[in-house]
Parts: structure tokens; sequence; C-alpha cells
């Protein structure tokens, strides 16, 4: 049981980060797994949970409810499920139904309990009922229930709390500028800005200066980044990187974008030495070092890609990523058994990963376990991995 208990741990982990990286369709995956090889029902609970999420963020709202009731059913008034399953109604069009399962999900403060007890309401429960009670033209009410879902959260919070503490930020920054509240829109835009919403920066943009705040600049370097706007990037990027006392996340963050913009002009290779100072800068993030392997492994560099990655397997918060580039790493390099032990190690991770299943079919190939290898490899390209694909025809 202990080992079914830190497997489905692992597996949830995973599926919050996949999620939180707009990957659902792994993110759900990984949850499944961890449905299955739950120890006991608050585990089984909150996988079932985690698959809804999953659905939710595909359009699928319908099976995010029966997910939903899945985790109802073995754990009664379980609240993120009820928060799941409202913001579900309330996406096919049915709010009254939506507001019965998220007063139940915030009941606790509803009876006028605190501290502890108000401290365990999801944070999704209280942004989806501010949501749904604006929907219901109850605007004062949300914004209660808002102020809530928008406060500070833990000093480490988890990917999913972030998220939705920029949404709920930004939800109350657009309230306030359709209310007249500019200065309160301004700090609400200003605050989702910092932890990483790009939607809120561009509506900052919109109604204000943008302040010289690190976190704020490295979104905005972020942005201008994805949008191929290479000079002004590279602008923000000198004024960022000149920054006295940058926490170490953002300064990390900031050479891997600047990485990523040499990239644009030299390849690979020109992002390696900006890769290994931001590994430098940031040595115990765990999502930093998996980045950062990955594109010295793109560069060529697996002397210096797999110290990297072997130290995102031991940080918390690996996730199954760095696992699958140092399957790539050693398969690349002549090291066939030690590849397809990297790749399996993914995939427990990413159980239906079609890239690491792929890798570690080929790997079997070169092992001479072909019955092994074509069955992944066929399972990789029902995926649409384009290798795979050709490989299948090939046989």
């Amino acid at each position: 049981w202990k080992g079914a208990a830190l497997c489905t741990d692992q597996l949830l982990a995973a599926s919050g980060v996949h999620r939180s990286a707009g990957d659902p369709a792994t993110a759900i995956d990984s949850a499944v797994r961890a449905y299955v090889a739950a120890p006991d029902a608050a585990s089984r609970a909150t996988a079932a949970v985690a698959v809804a999420l999953g659905h939710l963020d595909q359009g699928l709202p319908a099976d995010a409810i029966c997910w939903s009731d899945a985790a109802l059913a073995v754990v009664p008034g379980h609240r993120d499920a009820l928060a799941c399953r409202g913001l579900a109604q309330r996406s096919v069009g049915r709010p009254e139904s939506a507001l019965v399962d998220l007063d139940a999900a915030v009941r606790i403060s509803l009876l006028g309990l605190r501290d502890e007890a108000a401290a365990a309401v999801p944070r999704r429960a209280r942004l989806a009922r501010a949501l749904v009670l604006n929907d219901l033209g109850r605007r004062k009410q949300g914004y209660a229930e808002l102020d809530l879902a928008a406060a500070p959260g833990p000093a480490e919070p988890s990917s999913d709390d972030r998220d939705l503490q920029k949404i709920a930020r930004r939800v109350r920054g657009e309230w306030r500028l359709a209310d007249g509240d500019l200065p309160g829109a301004t700090d609400d835009f200003t605050a989702a800005a910092r932890l990483g919403d790009r939607r809120s920066l561009a509506r900052l943009l919109d109604v204000a200066t943008l302040p010289a705040d690190p976190e704020v600049l490295l979104t905005r370097l972020i942005a201008l980044r994805v949008a191929e706007q290479g000079p002004e990037a590279s602008e923000v990027a000198t004024v960022l990187l000149a920054t006295p006392d940058l926490p170490a996340t953002v300064h990390a963050k900031a050479l891997i974008n600047c990485g990523y913009l040499a990239m644009a002009t030299g390849g690979w290779p020109a992002a390696a030495e900006w890769v290994l100072r931001a590994v430098e800068a940031a040595p115990a993030d765990a999502d930093v070092a998996t980045v950062c392997g990955r594109i010295l492994a793109n560069a060529g560099r697996p002397d210096d890609a797999v110290p990297v990655l072997l130290r995102a397997v031991e940080l918390a918060g690996a996730d199954g990523r760095a696992e699958a580039v140092l399957g790539e790493i050693y398969a690349a390099t002549g090291q066939p058994d030690t590849a397809a032990t990297w790749y399996e190690r993914a995939l427990r991770l990413m159980p239906c990963d079609p890239a690491a299943r792929f890798g570690l079919a080929t790997t079997f190939a070169t092992l001479d376990r072909d019955d092994e290898a074509i069955g992944l490899a066929a399972q990789a390209a029902v995926a649409g991995n384009a290798g795979a694909i050709e490989w299948c025809r090939s046989r």
C-alpha cells in the first residue's frame, strides 16, 4: 500500500504539471493511472477530480461531470469535486444547478466558521462561485467571493493554485474596470502579470504605465518573445538582467528566454551558454533544470545536459519530462539499456506520452525486443506521433 500511495502521489504531481503546461491529454492519462493505483478513497477522489479538470480544459463538461460524480461517490461532499462539477454545470448553461454545487463547496465558510475551516475551501470553488453569482446578476456577492479567491496563498503555491489566483485577479480587474475603478483594476492586472498572466499584462498595457517590477518585466519578455518581437524582447531582457537582486527563478527564466532569443538566429547551440547560466542562477528549481536540460540536449551537448537533467529528477517537482530526455540522450549515444530504463521511468509518470512511447519502442528494437517495440510504436502512432507512424509503415 505504501508503494501504491507513492505511485499515486507521483502521478498526481505529474498530472498537475502537465495541466498547468497546457497539455490536458497527458494530464488526464496520468490522473487516470493515479485513479487506478489509488490506495484509498481520498486518493481516488483526488485523482478523479484531476481527470475532471483535464476534461474541463478540453472543453468536455459532460465528461467532467461524470468524473466529478465518481469523486463524490467515494468521498461525498468532496469540495474540489463539487467545485469542478459546478464549473462544468456553468459551462453547459445551468447556472442555478452550478450554484447548488458551489454553495455546498464553500458552505463551511457560509456557516461563519473561520481559520482552518475557511482555509479548507478550495480557491477554485471561490472563483467559480463568484463567476456564477455574476452570471445570475449578483455581482456584489460575487465580489465578496472573488476577494477570497484572489487572496494570497501559501508561500510555495502549487502550479494550480497559482493559476487560479492569477485568473481571479484578472477577473476582478475586469470587473473593477467595467465598474469604473481604474486604480483597483490596475492593481489586479499588475498582480496577475507578476504571476505570469500575459492576458492581464495586455490589459495593463491598455490602461496604465508598465511598472518596473521584475516579475512583470519577465512576463513582458515572454509575451514579446512568443509574439516573435525579438528586438523589443531583447531590450526588455537587458533592462531585466540589469535589475539588482533579482529573485533566483526570475533571473533563471530571463536567461532561458535570452537563450530562446539567441536560438532564433543561431540555432540551439547559440542558446546553450545562456541556459548554463540559468542553471547556475536557480540550482534548486526543477522546472528550470528540465527546460535547460532539454535545450542542452537539443544543442548537441549531452555531457552538459545529463547532470542538469539528473538534478531535475532529484528535485521535488520532477514529472517525467527530464526522464524522457535522459532516455533520448542515452539512446542517441549508444546506451540502449540505460535509455530503456529512463524511458520506462518517464512512462510511469506520463503513461501515454507518445514521444516517450516511441522512444522506448525504437530502443527495444535496438535490443531485439521486437514484439514490445511494435506494440509501443503502434500505440504512439495511434496517438499521432509522426515518427511512430512512419516507423510502422516501414515495417
